[in-house]
């Protein structure tokens, strides 16, 4: 690993920033290096996400980056963004040894297999993290893993269901459920109005991992917790028993998309914006999707239905992490 320092200590998270603090890791057959007339150096790094959501902004970025700054500094971006499959492809990019310089951490699975750097090892990056140490937002199992950062968080998220203006109006439904028995009659009543044509609820069931995180989530307003409970240091999941049994009583009784057992998350994005789809599990990176990659077809917003309205919690923000160095980049 060589010593080209960090160039850039802004903007933390960022494609760019990712790449302007790493640049010089990637001295690997992924990454060549030509020279200009003005014998600047350039190196290409290769940079991998599942920044779907947020494509359009990303890529513009990343465009003015290499054009100005980036050939400058001698910096080639070389980015790709994949959508639903992302954790696949990049499992099996990585296990052939031809996964990218710098990827999206989105799974604890890629640390702890050793696909990962610690930040800390990357010369200069210590003066860095300072700030993100001194302000607690780095945790275990998210951002730290044996003591050792491998990715700062860039965005805070929050879970929500997304529900169709239009086909709540059509049915006779002024304003969004604010429980999940309130919709759960919507979507029945949707799905019988349909005839075949329209359904009361979707979910990509081939994206088992996010369905069940995502439930999870939506879960902790009726719940106060998620799978841990803090209160009782257990884990506890039959609090979410009457969550579960509200959407598999709607598959059961024929509410649900057709095929879903067939489609990953993108695929149940896509119908939904559709127009012909009561609600989906979401939450706000689908508002550049929803725009941008599967644009709706329909008005449609969020709505964050609880289980018991006398009893109900806050929803939490959840912190991304940002992107991780691969070992390929030594």
């Amino acid at each position: 690993m060589n010593k080209n320092l960090i160039k850039v200590l802004s903007l933390a998270g960022s494609v760019v920033m990712s790449v302007s603090l790493f640049a010089g890791c990637g001295q690997t057959s992924s990454s060549s290096t030509t020279e200009t007339k003005d014998a600047v150096k350039m190196e290409t790094i290769t940079v991998w996400s599942n920044n779907a959501s947020q494509k359009d902004q990303d890529e513009k970025m990343v465009a003015d980056y290499n054009k100005g700054e980036g050939k400058t500094k001698g910096i080639n971006i070389d980015y790709k963004i994949y959508g639903g499959d992302y954790n696949n492809v990049l499992k099996i990019a990585i296990s052939a040894g031809e996964g990218p310089d710098i990827y999206k951490n989105i799974d604890s699975s890629y640390v702890k297999s050793g696909a990962a750097i610690p930040l800390e090892d990357l010369p200069g990056a210590n003066d860095w993290l300072k700030s993100y140490k001194d302000s607690g937002l780095l945790l275990n199992n998210v951002s730290i893993f044996n003591g050792k950062v491998y990715s700062v968080p860039y965005i805070a998220t929050t879970c929500a269901v997304a529900y169709n203006k239009d086909l709540l109006k059509k049915n006779g439904f002024n304003n969004p459920p604010k429980t999940w028995a309130e919709l759960s009659d919507m979507a029945r009543t949707i799905t019988k109005n349909g005839a075949g044509k329209e359904f009361g609820y979707i979910e990509g069931l081939k994206s088992t991992g996010y369905v069940a995180w995502n439930g999870l989530w939506q879960g902790i307003t009726g719940t106060g917790h998620n799978e841990w409970d803090p209160v009782t240091a257990k884990y506890d999941y039959s609090s979410f028993a009457p969550f579960l049994q509200i959407v598999s009583d709607l598959k059961k009784d024929g509410c649900w998309f057709p095929g879903v057992e067939g489609l990953n998350n993108d695929g149940a994005r896509a119908q939904f914006a559709q127009g012909n789809i009561g609600f989906k599990l979401s939450g706000s990176w689908d508002v550049g999707v929803l725009t941008t990659q599967f644009p709706a077809k329909m008005d449609w917003g969020f709505c964050r239905p609880v289980m018991d309205e006398a009893n109900a919690y806050k929803y939490i923000m959840k912190l991304e992490p940002s992107f991780s160095v691969g070992t390929k980049a030594k």
